[in-house]
């Protein structure tokens, strides 16, 4: 582990978290559901690499780990996932502009532990 990677994780002190999404957009990193030990989380943090910040935003509508996350024209999409129930069909998206999640149509078939990326304009599991 680079000393980056320690310096990230031992200075969010909400604790850690499995399990979950991570997404880039300009020099922010946003950490995304997950599962911290003892319960599926709907929360989401964001980390700012210049000013070495980390900082609640809006939570999920859901409680979601092993969601498929992209970004696509700077919105971020959790997709599918698990909440320790069952594994979801449904998806949302976060403008980080409004701070705001958003649920959008769902998927045909329910996923977990899927990979997503953007490509020409969609996105692809």
């Amino acid at each position: 582990m680079s000393k980056y990677q320690r310096f990230v994780l031992e200075n969010d002190l909400t604790g850690g978290r499995a399990y979950h999404g991570a997404v880039v957009i300009g020099f922010n990193m946003y950490v995304v559901g997950g599962f911290n030990g003892d319960e599926y989380l709907n929360s989401c943090r964001c980390f700012n690499a210049v000013t070495k910040i980390w900082r609640e935003i809006a939570p999920m509508n859901s409680r979601r780990c092993y969601s498929s996350v992209a970004v696509l024209n700077d919105i971020i999409y959790t997709i599918g996932g698990y909440d320790g129930l069952e594994r979801f069909k449904t998806a949302e998206r976060y403008n980080y502009k409004d701070n705001q999640w958003s649920l959008i149509a769902p998927m045909n078939v329910r996923r977990s532990d899927a990979s997503a990326t953007a490509l020409n304009s969609n996105i692809i599991l």
